[in-house]
């Protein structure tokens, strides 16, 4: 009937835990608990743990305090993909018939719809697109209740499908778990992880993950949001730490480097007996798990031989049955009927047999490869170095004292560029206000216009930012807008418009932010660029461009430096806004609203920098 029932669904989740959620269940099961619009659209960022919340809430019915009207609901999962699978309109239709009648006669059922979209996709593809209708009745006639899940980006989408559910459903935004409540969420995931992994985890390190996390916000591969954000970095970090120490154990590298840094010849000479001592017992038990492995090969390798067998002799059996008319019975119609000719039961006993020797090596080698790594354990070091991996940041720069680096910021930019101090100092008080974050979290951190003559700084202050800010001078990634000065280069940018051919390939700009999110992204040079901005300015930004998905990514510094005699080349909707006549190193913010090139969000204002040469060289 393609309906789970809330019990069997949750079975499926043995080790299911849902921590710090309470406030969330209270408020949804008070919408379920309504005599109207008691259905609900459960909407969020991707990994926020919408669906854990719905499970969550059929755990909870075995709790003792949970209300009564919430013990009494029925919930049920519907399996979209074995609803859907047959691809026949008529089959699809009869089935969804027969499920909402199923629910309609069972009291104080719950429908719950995992992903929304992709069920009101799936219905109108194969031309079933009035289930959403048939659902909207469910909910005026009262006769069970619906939960869809949705994420952020999809819900526009789903709106756009049937007008009527904004007022049929309760929407309910599921936030990112934050502080405490965030720790206790990921520290119960660590726990799985270090049991599936065998390997322990050392607070810090969940500390350490959810603070890289949370201070770089980009996708990088690991989710869209909190919790899992962090649970997938501590994933990563344990898998590479596991294989890294599976090849060389981190007590022999301590011993190494001890000996090495050890003056005294008799305290060296113990570590070295305690080091060959450690090598010895090291290689003798990767040498055991290399045994058993093998036997593991070896017999399931066997194993599939003597089924091939088997399957060839029961096929022959079949083949030489006679018609059950006969008066004799043959030995291939007893075997038929449950009696094993002597091969046949001789290669059974063999699968037993091998079976059972397998099941043995198996545990065997589980025991050997707990003793490898009985004294693991992932600190904040190991989470540093994958996440060093993953976003290219060095794994120095991520461990430094970020505070310190802060205060020191505007003194390091000026041991590089010199004569505009003015500019530095308020370059480094935007980066520090910045870290507050209070921007938007898909959009840059920094946006700057530095306007001035060529040689008084613009681009070495990008270079020094790149440098003191992202630890490398690397991550800055620089765009000579001089190559962009015709109205259709724009493309080369941001992509092909939809519709036109190269659309999906993307653009330099594009996929650069892509490959590094996190980065210092320069536009240098000439002024002709303005129609680089007019044509991303005049863009169509609503939630559903194309376009805007392409070049949401945020970024963590975006410099904008445009040289051109201190001309100030903006879009004549705002350009107007702007009073001529800046002079040396004149900084303000006159309250610009624009949409940024990269991000389509708009920013209350862009800190303008107007420098021109003191006659200090640049360094």
């Amino acid at each position: 009937m393609h309906l789970i029932r809330g019990t069997e669904y949750l079975a499926a989740f043995p080790h299911f835990k849902l921590v710090d959620r309470e406030q969330d269940l209270e408020r949804i099961s008070a919408v379920l608990i309504r005599k109207s619009c008691n259905s609900l659209l459960l909407t969020g960022p991707g990994g926020v743990g919408i669906s854990a919340l719905v499970l969550g809430l059929q755990a909870a019915k075995e709790f003792p305090d949970t209300p009564f009207d919430i013990i009494v609901k029925k919930l049920f999962w519907l399996d979209t993909d074995s609803l859907f699978s047959s691809g026949d309109s008529l089959r699809i239709n009869d089935d969804f018939q027969r499920m909402l009648k199923k629910l309609d006669q069972t009291p104080e059922s719950v429908l719950i719809i995992k992903d929304a979209f992709n069920f009101m996709e799936a219905a109108y593809n194969t031309g079933n697109s009035h289930f959403i209708n048939a659902l909207n009745s469910v909910d005026k006639s009262n006769s069970f209740q619906v939960i869809l899940e949705a994420r952020d980006e999809q819900l526009t989408a789903v709106y756009k499908w049937n007008s009527a559910i904004p007022e049929l459903y309760t929407l309910y935004d599921v936030k990112e778990p934050t502080g405490a409540n965030l720790t206790r969420i990921v520290a119960n995931a660590g726990e799985e992880l270090a049991a599936y992994h065998e390997i322990a985890i050392d607070p810090s390190a969940i500390e350490e993950a959810i603070h890289l996390t949370s201070k770089y916000r980009d996708s990088l591969g690991l989710g869209g949001a909190q919790p899992q954000r962090s649970i997938s970095l501590l994933d990563r970090a344990l898998a590479s730490y596991r294989q890294l120490t599976h090849k060389h154990h981190p007590k022999i590298a301590e011993l190494t480097a001890r000996i090495a840094a050890t003056p005294d010849a008799g305290e060296k000479a113990g570590l070295q007996t305690q080091l060959d001592a450690w090598i010895r017992d090291w290689e003798a038990l990767k040498a055991e798990i290399g045994k058993t492995y093998k036997y593991q090969r070896d017999g399931e390798a066997l194993r599939f031989t003597l089924q091939d067998e088997l399957a060839a002799l029961e096929d022959e059996a079949k083949n030489n049955t006679q018609p059950e008319s006969s008066m004799v019975k043959t030995f291939a119609q007893l075997t038929a009927n449950g009696f094993d000719s002597p091969q046949v039961a001789k290669i059974k006993d063999k699968i037993r047999q091998i079976d059972k020797e397998i099941a043995g090596n198996a545990e065997q080698h589980k025991k050997l490869v707990a003793i490898a790594n009985k004294d693991l354990l992932l600190t904040r070091n190991e989470v540093i170095a994958e996440f060093s991996k993953i976003s290219g940041i060095p794994a120095t720069k991520l461990d430094e004292n970020e505070i310190e680096n802060l205060i020191n910021l505007e003194s390091n930019l000026l041991s590089r560029i010199f004569g505009q101090d003015d500019a530095v100092r308020h370059v480094a008080n935007s980066i520090k206000v910045s870290k507050v974050d209070t921007m938007e979290e898909s959009g840059p951190a920094v946006s700057y216009l530095f306007l001035g003559p060529s040689g008084v700084g613009k681009t070495e202050m990008a270079k020094a930012i790149a440098q003191y800010v992202l630890g490398d001078e690397k991550a800055l990634v620089r765009f000579d807008m001089s190559e962009y000065m015709e109205k259709h280069a724009v493309a080369k940018l941001i992509g092909a418009p939809p519709g036109y051919e190269g659309f999906e390939a993307g653009g330099i700009l594009t996929n650069s932010v892509r490959k590094k999110p996190v980065g210092v992204y320069l536009f240098d040079e000439k002024g002709g660029n303005i129609w680089a901005v007019r044509g991303c300015y005049n863009q169509n930004c609503d939630s559903d461009s194309s376009l805007y998905y392409r070049i949401k990514p945020s970024v963590f510094h975006h410099l904008w430096s445009l040289s051109h005699n201190g001309t100030i080349f903006l879009p004549d909707t705002i350009g107007s806004s702007v009073p001529t006549g800046l002079t040396r190193c004149e900084v303000d913010s006159y309250g610009i609203r624009t949409r940024v090139l990269m991000t389509f969000h708009v920013y209350p204002s862009i800190l303008k920098i107007m420098c021109e040469n003191y006659g200090a060289p640049e360094k």
